[in-house]
Order: C-alpha cells, then sequence, then structure tokens
C-alpha cells in the first residue's frame, strides 16, 4: 500500500463513490512509475505484466482503453499468443489510434523493454536460442543497455555467427526491432544519455511524457539524432555510444523493415529499382545504396538512407553479406578476434582497419569475399560521410573543398 499511497496511483477509500475508478488504474499508474517503486513491489508488477502478455484481455488498463481501438484497427485479428498486442504496437502511431489507448500501449512497451521476460511470447519463441547462446536477460541497476537491447544484441550475435534461429523467433525480434525504432521513449538510456543532444538537434521533436503528437515520434527524432551524428562534429560521445548500441539492436542493415520510416521514405524507390527482392531480405539496403545516383532515388529516400549507412559505414557488423562472407578471411588475415560481439563499441579507426586489411589481402581473399568487398568498397566511395577513416582523420583538409558532400567526388 505504501507504493500506491506515495505514488498517489489510487484510492485508498473504497466506499467514497464520488471518486471515480478505472478498472486497472492502480497496476497500470504502477507500472507507469516502476522505477520509482521498491523492489518488491517492482517485482510483483513485472511478475503480472508477465502473466498478462499472452492476452490482452488481462491487462484491464489496457483492454478497456484500447476496446474501440481495437475493432476499429484490427477487429480482423483473434487474441492470445500476444497478437493483439502486437497489432497495437503496429498501429501506436496510426492517428486513428485514441490517445488514451496509445498511453497504455506505451506503457505496456516501456514494461517489455524494461524487462523482455514480460513478454511471454518473445521469450517463448526465443527461449531455445536463450538457452543455446547463454542470452542474458535480466535487468541490471545501472546498466546502460537495457533488457530487450541486450537481448536483441545476443540473438543477432547468434545471427551473424551464421546458426539458425527458429523463423517464429525471428518474426517476434522483427516486432521489438520495428517498436525500439519507433520511439525514443522506449529507450530510457537513449532519454538520459541524449538529452542535450534532443534539445540542441532536434528541439523542434523534443518534448517529454507520452503526451507528444505523433509526428513527434514515429521513428523522427531516432532519425534526427542519426542526422546530427552524421553532421555535428560537436555530438556528444556517450550519446553516440547509446545511438550505436540501438543502431546495432534494431540492425535496419539486416533488413530494413526494422526501421518502419526508412521503410516508408525507400518503399516506392524499392518497389521500383529492387523489385525482385522479397521483404526482410538484406540486400535491400545494399540495392537502395546502389542506386544512390539513379534518378529515381528520391530525397526523402536518400536522407533516411544516408543516416543510416552513416552507422553501418562504421561497423563491419552491420553488413550481412560482407561479414558472412568474409568471417574467416578476416580472422586468418586480420587477426579478428574469435570472441568478437555485438555488444562490443567499434571505433571508425577498427573499421578501416578491418576493411583496410582485407583490401591490402584482396587477392588472397576467397571469390564470394573478394567480390562483396568490391561492392562495399563502391558503396562507400559514393560519399565521404560513408568512408569514416577518410572523413574522421581528413576533416581538415575536406573543408577546403569546394563540395565534400557531392556524391561521388
Amino acid at each position: 500500500m505504501g507504493d500506491i499511497k506515495n505514488l498517489e496511483c489510487g484510492r485508498l477509500d473504497d466506499e467514497n463513490e464520488a471518486i471515480p475508478h478505472e478498472p486497472g488504474a492502480v497496476v497500470s499508474c504502477l507500472s507507469q512509475k516502476y522505477t520509482k517503486l521498491s523492489s518488491h513491489c517492482r517485482k510483483e508488477i513485472f511478475r503480472l505484466a508477465e502473466m498478462q502478455s499472452d492476452d490482452y484481455h488481462l491487462d484491464r488498463a489496457l483492454y478497456y482503453a484500447c476496446r474501440d481501438d481495437r475493432e476499429r484497427l484490427c477487429a480482423q485479428v483473434s487474441s492470445g499468443n500476444g497478437r493483439v498486442y502486437r497489432y497495437l504496437y503496429d498501429q501506436k502511431f496510426n492517428s486513428m489510434m485514441s490517445s488514451a489507448c496509445r498511453k497504455e500501449v506505451h506503457r505496456r512497451q516501456s514494461l517489455v523493454v524494461a524487462d523482455v521476460r514480460t513478454d511471454v511470447p518473445l521469450t517463448r519463441a526465443c527461449r531455445n536460442e536463450m538457452l543455446e547462446h547463454k542470452c542474458i536477460i535480466d535487468p541490471v541497476e545501472g546498466d546502460q543497455k537495457s533488457s530487450l537491447v541486450k537481448l536483441l544484441l545476443c540473438l543477432e550475435d547468434t545471427l551473424k555467427r551464421g546458426y539458425h534461429i527458429q523463423d517464429e523467433c525471428r518474426r517476434e525480434m522483427l516486432v521489438h526491432r520495428r517498436m525500439l525504432m519507433s520511439d525514443y521513449e522506449l529507450s530510457p538510456e537513449l532519454q538520459s544519455e541524449c538529452k542535450m543532444e534532443m534539445v540542441q538537434y532536434c528541439p523542434s521533436l523534443f518534448q517529454q511524457g507520452v503526451s507528444g503528437t505523433i509526428d513527434q515520434r514515429g521513428g523522427r527524432m531516432i532519425h534526427c539524432l542519426l542526422a546530427a551524428a552524421r553532421k555535428e562534429k560537436a555530438f556528444g560521445k556517450r550519446c553516440l555510444s547509446v545511438v550505436n548500441s540501438l543502431v546495432r539492436a534494431v540492425d535496419p542493415g539486416s533488413d530494413i523493415r526494422a526501421d518502419p520510416l526508412l521503410e516508408t521514405a525507400c518503399r516506392p524507390v524499392i518497389d521500383t529499382l529492387c523489385p525482385r527482392m522479397k521483404s526482410g531480405d538484406s540486400n535491400v539496403i545494399l540495392c537502395l545504396l546502389d542506386n544512390l545516383k539513379n534518378s529515381r532515388m528520391t530525397e526523402d529516400c536518400e536522407d533516411r538512407l544516408m543516416e543510416v549507412a552513416f552507422f553501418l559505414a562504421r561497423d563491419w557488423r552491420l553488413t550481412p553479406r560482407l561479414l558472412r562472407t568474409c568471417r574467416n578471411n578476416l580472422e586468418s588475415f586480420c587477426q579478428l578476434p574469435k570472441d568478437w560481439s555485438m555488444n562490443q563499441d567499434i571505433s571508425g579507426l577498427q573499421v578501416g582497419m578491418y576493411l583496410g586489411c582485407l583490401y591490402q589481402q584482396r587477392q588472397q581473399l576467397d571469390k564470394e569475399c573478394r567480390s562483396e568487398l568490391k561492392r562495399i568498397m563502391h558503396i562507400r566511395t559514393q560519399s565521404i560521410g560513408l568512408m569514416p577513416e577518410i572523413e574522421d582523420n581528413c576533416l581538415t583538409d575536406l573543408a577546403t573543398c569546394k563540395n565534400p558532400e557531392i556524391k561521388g567526388e
């Protein structure tokens, strides 16, 4: 009762009918303020959320807030196994969703980010992979990475090392990657480490609280930070580290659908220039980068693409085909550590070191690796911004160029 009273999360006078009371309101309030709860109360709130995660009817606050939205937006979706939650997640920034429902959906998502065990459909689908590869998902106080980000990075590690991940687990990963990339307010580490950058570089988008308009989220704030990191040399290192971690967890290079804003901006271009590629194909991003100079490339798609590509170019782990075809060569010729991990930060210098090593050893590389390296180097020459080993070390000299941002110059 102490947390309920201290956090003003409910009425304790049940006999006073004049005080309004909504189903699930107390639990909803407590879960919104989970960071301020006593450890015992927090444990119970997370445990309750875990029990509710299969069927949205069990989350009374969300159920009552979203009844009409469910009928309006996803009446065809049957309840069970978290299906209604998933659809509501995807419709969160639909202008037809009520603000009350959006608030409850956001609350639900925040709990999942903080402790991934509150999403049973996800942990059930990925249980075998989590056990086999010893994914640690327990929330750790003071840890910059959230429980969900740690799980996604662990599973991405598994994929990139060539291990098989079941289709159902992959689908769940995609749901949660899209979720993270759509709303900066779901990443506590972004809010704490990047507040100054958001205020300085994205003032029109920055607004605290879930009361912000749809246009302020939907991935726009995150892409604004990506753009600022690319263009502003004063961009904070701690914020950059958090943004890097988020991009690694979401990994839009392996599946453009993980970044809803990028996918929406580039969908017409993909349908025109990359029509034969299936949804989820890791080659979609490379196809778009290959066509940067094409007259059918739109400005909006190019801008969003370059914001993401800036980070992909700074981390060879985010280039699926290069990693898949060149891993053995990286280990044998370039001393790539056997224990490399998606959880590790990597500098632009290290990116250049590994790619430079592959280029120097190109005559000895496997045929597939050599072909992919040539392709990647060609894409990187499309823009100085995609060549960190040049941009980061030659900034002063680049300033003397007439127009260093001209593609191909």
